[in-house]
């Protein structure tokens, strides 16, 4: 761990009733979920949280490397803030700090940059170095929430798992966020139940690798069994590992009634070749057993992915085997990526790299084919009733949110129902959104 201190002169900190800090977050949700467990813990300490960096006294900057343009911006963001508000304090750390280089933005300002994976030693060494600055703490007290991100007053995260062992060969992420780690399955269930008290219906247990959760000799089975033990009505769950899906997942999950019928069931490619290059721990057959499993046991479940395009070396017959992938499963939406070369990863390093245009062009068509298969998901849900769980009421002055299956619907209700489940009855599909009447 380091710091620079400022060469022009050494800040002067305000005492704790007096001291404001903003927080910025870049990348995932689990980034999202550690800054909330930082700020949680900084204003136990009698700090204020802002929301205009121009009148923070700390600036956090929590940073992603998931790719080279995650690296810029994070880069940027720095820059940025420390030209809004040049008498703050900076505060630097995520997962750029740990396999980015500080020369490129270090220099003028005071910084503070906090390496540490876990969000609460990252708050307790930030509280030690204010200290060091100055800072006069209030006593911690009351109850800081660990791990949790509130998206919005309906939906909320709960990270129960860091860290990855996978290595797949295009990604920095295991380099960046160290060994695996997970939620104790008990305080899953407590953080539930607190979420269903401030109310909540709905969660979203996420971790950079769901499926490594582990504590205690329980699965990520037991964690989605514990957290369906709450009092939270809906349960979904992040990005999710094929190879992890079996019987005893879907059978125990589906008994619940709580786990959404919606799986970002993760592929990267349809291609059995390629997923080896990329050193992904399933075939496509796999994959494709994984997709009959949970659906003969959640019957009305969707499905979304990633799929990344033009890795090293892919031909024009593994490029269809994704496009063809695609139809077979009938993905309710794919995020399509162009492989984008990350210094210090394996695949970086890869002969035959394709060409930008390469690259673009396949993404056009991938992009055609699962906006087709979104759109006949879709078409196929009219008729059948959701049960939709509104967030806000849009421009039209429609109630608009999501199915439990993971579809945006928008239907007129003549009473209240933001963060009500309400069944409602698919009429059409424009655009996007399936249009509903309420039951």
């Amino acid at each position: 761990m380091s710091s620079r201190t400022n060469s022009k002169k050494t800040r002067h900190l305000p005492v704790a009733d007096d001291m404001r800090f903003f927080i910025f977050t870049l990348g995932c949700k689990v980034n999202l979920c550690d800054s909330e467990t930082i700020a949680s813990r900084l204003i136990s300490a009698g700090m204020d949280r802002c929301t205009k960096p121009e009148e923070a006294d700390l600036i956090i900057i929590n940073t992603c490397a998931v790719t080279a343009e995650s690296e810029r911006k994070s880069r940027n963001s720095i820059r940025h803030y420390i030209s809004v508000n040049p008498e703050a304090l900076i505060a630097v750390g995520g997962c750029w700090t740990r396999v980015g280089r500080r020369e490129e933005i270090c220099g003028e300002p005071d910084y503070i940059f906090f390496e540490q994976t876990d969000a609460e030693d990252a708050a307790s060494f930030i509280l030690a170095k204010l200290k060091e600055r100055g800072f006069t703490p209030g006593e911690e007290g009351g109850q800081y929430r660990e791990g949790i991100y509130r998206q919005s007053r309906i939906r909320a995260s709960l990270k129960i798992q860091d860290g990855c062992n996978r290595y797949c060969t295009y990604c920095i992420i295991p380099y960046a966020r160290g060994s695996l780690s997970s939620m104790d399955a008990d305080l899953i269930r407590t953080s539930c139940d607190q979420l269903a008290g401030e109310g909540f219906k709905e969660v979203v247990l996420t971790g950079i690798h769901i499926a490594s959760y582990s504590s205690a000799g329980r699965t990520l089975t037991d964690a989605v069994v514990e957290a369906a033990g709450s009092a939270i009505l809906r349960i979904r769950l992040g990005s999710l590992e094929p190879a992890f899906v079996n019987e005893d997942f879907a059978v125990r999950t589906a008994a619940t009634g709580k786990l959404c019928p919606h799986f970002h069931l993760s592929l990267q490619s349809g291609n059995t070749d390629v997923l080896r290059r990329m050193h992904r721990r399933y075939t496509r057959e796999e994959y494709l057993e994984s997709v009959r499993i949970l659906r003969s046991h959640f019957p009305d479940a969707t499905f979304t992915t990633d799929i990344i395009v033009g890795f090293p070396g892919e031909s024009e017959e593994e490029f269809m085997d994704s496009v063809s992938i695609v139809e077979e499963v009938g993905f309710a939406h794919v995020h399509v990526f162009p492989f984008s070369s990350r210094k210090g990863t394996p695949a970086a390093k890869m002969p035959s790299q394709l060409t930008k245009a390469q690259k673009h062009e396949r993404v056009l068509r991938l992009m055609e084919a699962s906006e087709k298969t979104g759109a006949e998901i879709k078409k196929g849900l009219i008729g059948r009733t959701l049960n939709v769980l509104p967030e806000y009421v849009n421009s039209s002055g429609l109630y608009e949110g999501y199915s439990e299956n993971y579809i945006r619907c928008a239907f007129a209700s003549g009473i209240e129902c933001i963060n009500e489940i309400v069944p409602v009855k698919a009429k059409y599909l424009e655009g996007e959104i399936l249009y509903c009447e309420r039951v």
